[in-house]
C-alpha cells in the first residue's frame, strides 16, 4: 500500500496531502498569472477612465429595452455574446479566435440614451488572425470612412464608429487615447 494514503503512519500521509496542497496551489497560481496575462489586457488597456473621455462625452447609458442583449456600459463581452456579436459588427468573423471583446458606448451629455460613438476592442489569439480579421474590419471601417476608424495592435484590433460625422474631432481624440494605451 501506498505510504502517503497509509493509515499507519498519520505523519507521512498528513506529509503527502501538505505536498499535494502545496503542488495544487503553485500549479493554480501558474495557470492564473497565464490567464491573466491574457485576459488583463483587454480590460486595462481597452476600457477608458472617466477622465480618458473626450470633451463633452460620457459612457452612455443603456436603454431598458437594451439590457438583455447589452450587459453594462463599458462591457467585456461574454463568451456566449461574442460569436452574436462580432457577427453583427463585421462580415464572417472568425469569432472562435477571438480570446477577449470589449465594447464601449459613448454619448454626448445631452442624449446619455445615444449610441454616439461605440467602440469594440478585439484581442486574437495571434498576430496571423489579428491580421487577417483587421483585413475584414477595414472593409467595414472604409464604407464609413467618414464616421469611422480603425487601430491595431499586436494582436488586437479596435474599430471606432460614430452614428454622426460631426464627431469626427471626438473620434480623432478618442483614436489618439486609445492608440497610446495599445503602444503600451
Amino acid at each position: 500500500m501506498n505510504a502517503c494514503f497509509s493509515r499507519k503512519s498519520p505523519a507521512i500521509s498528513f506529509l503527502c496531502r501538505g505536498f499535494f496542497s502545496l503542488f495544487l496551489i503553485v500549479v493554480a497560481s501558474a495557470l492564473s498569472a497565464l490567464v491573466a496575462s491574457t485576459e488583463g489586457f483587454a480590460q486595462d488597456s481597452f476600457i477608458l477612465k472617466t477622465e480618458e473621455i473626450p470633451a463633452g462625452m460620457q459612457f452612455g447609458r443603456i436603454p431598458p429595452q437594451m439590457k438583455r442583449l447589452i450587459k453594462e456600459n463599458p462591457w467585456v463581452v461574454d463568451r456566449g455574446s461574442i460569436p452574436a456579436l462580432s457577427k453583427a459588427i463585421y462580415e464572417n468573423p472568425a469569432h472562435w479566435t477571438i480570446r477577449k471583446m470589449v465594447m464601449v458606448i459613448l454619448a454626448t451629455r445631452i442624449n446619455p440614451y445615444q449610441d454616439d460613438i461605440v467602440y469594440y476592442g478585439f484581442v486574437y489569439r495571434d498576430k496571423q488572425t489579428a491580421e487577417r480579421e483587421y483585413q475584414k474590419l477595414a472593409r467595414v471601417q472604409q464604407l464609413n470612412a467618414s464616421r469611422s476608424l480603425l487601430l491595431r495592435g499586436e494582436k488586437s484590433v479596435i474599430l471606432l464608429f460614430s452614428d454622426r460625422e460631426d464627431l469626427f474631432p471626438q473620434l480623432m481624440a478618442l483614436r489618439n487615447t486609445l492608440q497610446a494605451k495599445l503602444a503600451e
